[in-house]
């Protein structure tokens, strides 16, 4: 499945707050309903009007990821505004996820260090990841 999403780095008029609230919602109930393209659409309308928020990435990520379109979860989750916000080491966890289901050990291995070097109390949690034995053929 692929979605599309509105060009990044565009803006368009302030989203009330109210609004930026319900999208989230909306996009979070479709992704638990596993219906990617909804939550696609919300949290990238989303980015269009926030394109600097952590949240809205890690909306997009967490879709792509449950999307299996892996390599667009990376990008999002590995994003500066992500990487340096609180919600840092719950992307990296997904991040070492998604490498692990691709078999990219340095991607993993980067994931790992980044939860390490912020002292996160996920880290025990990486073993069980690189742990998990994946059946080749899902």
């Amino acid at each position: 499945m692929h979605t599309h999403l509105p060009p990044q780095g565009h803006s368009i008029l302030p989203l009330p707050k109210e609004t930026r609230q319900l999208f989230f919602q909306l996009g979070t109930t479709a992704l638990n309903n596993l219906q990617g393209a909804h939550a696609a659409a919300l949290f990238g309308a989303l980015d269009v009007a926030e394109p600097d928020q952590a949240y809205v990435k890690v909306g997009l990520g967490m879709t792509y990821m449950c999307c299996s379109e892996h390599e667009s979860a990376a990008r999002y989750l590995s994003s500066e505004c992500v990487q340096s916000s609180a919600l840092a080491d719950s992307a990296n966890m997904l991040l070492a996820i998604i490498h692990k289901l691709n078999g990219n050990a340095s991607g993993f291995d980067l994931a790992a260090e980044r939860l390490s070097k912020n002292n996160s109390d996920l880290l025990p949690h990486v073993d069980e990841i690189k742990s998990m034995q994946l059946d080749p053929q899902q």
